[in-house]
């Protein structure tokens, strides 16, 4: 497990935690579960849905915004950011930028173009802009509350760069690059699933030494607010599609003198094209677990740590998980959890349940201090025929990170854990 944060399904309301709900209510009494991010709940089911643009697309300093667009070459001292002649203008093709590419009249002729790339435009309606009347690309990370797929739809480059995405965590950025993308591998695809930290795109070369940039003098991130006429020149483009659930991504990889007169040095936007298609919420299914497990094995060499519990998954009840290992070290929550993901991976029966698998995150007391995280998973695999419930938990230091005791996910040689209905609020069929 790594460093405490919450998961990003099913999230306690804001001041529900504060409220505590008085702690020690029991199962009776309906209470209506909270709307899980991505969608409504339904019967204490969270629906699948993908998420929406105002979800995804994490605007960084000017509020941008998606506006329709119109693809030509009128220049952008009149009209939107991509609207001017590229140096990859042939001669005989005026469409060779990214506002082509989007609206699907890219020509199949640019110069430099990688084979395959016209085929896949198209699609796109609407781009992020800001600035004077939105004419400037507007700085943006994608929220990683969720997880995307990432191909390269298409290249327009005289020489490769290195291209890849990114996070940031105080002012420290971490790079990832995907050689198959600076290369111009058209179809090169990756999975991004960032556990919760917002990421973007970047890109860096030799060759494009502009200050400002992410990572001064070499490399440029999606992040960077800038224009046509101002450090950062932002060298990033974002479009959509008119059902919101894909996304086109431009990044420029060479050196641009652009102002209101001159005309850019290359394609002006973009020479790295890519969709960007963030994946369905996963349904976070309704029930509550029970039980215990013990002679559980830490990775500091504990070999007696035992677990116990009553947690439900739509959170908003209250719960109770206890902790004991090594010397008299107690931890423990009789308060709703703070997180939950419920599902379904494995035969819980006997008897009947929806869930057999419960993840999540909380705040308890340890040896009677309070405000110690925990991130758990537990796992009812049913009853008898040598099967065996399995559990594993990172309990935290008050500051989130440090880790207290740390239970790798292992079968319970000791035990039984219990998934159920969450009767009455979630009845049986």
């Amino acid at each position: 497990m790594s460093a405490f944060r919450s998961f990003n399904r099913v999230l306690a309301p804001a001041g529900l935690l504060a409220v505590g709900l008085l702690a020690a209510c029991s199962d009776s009494g309906p209470m209506a579960p909270n709307e899980p991010l991505g969608g409504p709940s339904l019967n204490g089911m969270s629906i699948q849905a993908i998420p929406t643009p105002a979800e995804v697309v994490v605007a960084i300093g000017d509020p941008g915004a998606f506006e329709t667009f119109t693809a030509d070459n009128s220049g952008r001292a009149t009209t939107e950011f991509w609207d001017n002649n590229s140096a990859d203008n042939n001669g005989t093709t005026t469409s060779c930028n990214i506002g082509f590419f989007a609206d699907g009249t890219f020509s199949s002729d640019c110069d430099n173009e990688t084979e395959g790339t016209a085929a896949n435009a198209g699609g796109f309606t609407q781009y992020f802009a800001d600035g004077t009347e939105n004419r400037d690309a507007a700085a943006f990370m994608l929220n990683g509350d969720f997880e995307y797929e990432v191909s390269l739809v298409g290249a327009v480059h005289g020489s490769p760069s290195e291209v890849g995405w990114f996070t940031v965590d105080g002012g420290v950025y971490t790079f990832h690059a995907v050689a198959d993308w600076g290369n111009a591998v058209l179809g090169s695809s990756v999975t991004i699933n960032t556990g919760g930290d917002d990421w973007g795109f970047y890109i860096k070369n030799a060759f494009n030494a502009q200050s400002g940039g992410c990572s001064d003098p070499d490399t440029d991130c999606s992040d960077a607010e800038g224009s046509f006429g101002s450090v950062q020149f932002q060298q990033f483009a974002l479009f959509t599609n008119n059902a919101g659930d894909a996304y086109l991504v431009g990044v420029e990889d060479n050196e641009l003198l652009l102002d209101e007169t001159d005309h850019p040095l290359d394609s002006d936007y973009n020479d790295y094209i890519f969709r960007v298609e963030p994946q369905d919420v996963p349904e976070s299914l309704d029930g509550r677990m029970t039980g215990g497990v013990s002679k559980l094995s830490s990775t500091a060499g504990d070999d007696d740590v035992s677990v116990s519990m009553t947690i439900h998954c739509d959170i908003t009840l209250s719960n109770n998980i206890n902790i004991n290992w090594g010397d008299g070290n107690h931890w423990h929550i009789d308060k709703p959890i703070t997180s939950a993901f419920c599902s379904l991976e494995d035969d819980p029966t006997p008897p009947v349940a929806p869930i057999n698998t419960f993840e999540g995150t909380a705040v308890g007391t340890f040896n009677g201090v309070d405000g110690y995280p925990i991130e758990f998973t537990f796992v009812d695999r049913g009853e008898g025929n040598g099967t065996l419930d399995a559990a594993g938990f990172t309990i935290y230091e008050q500051d989130g990170t440090t880790v207290l005791l740390q239970v790798d996910l292992q079968d319970a040689e000791e035990g039984n854990l219990q998934a159920h209905f969450d009767q009455p609020h979630g009845q049986k069929p």
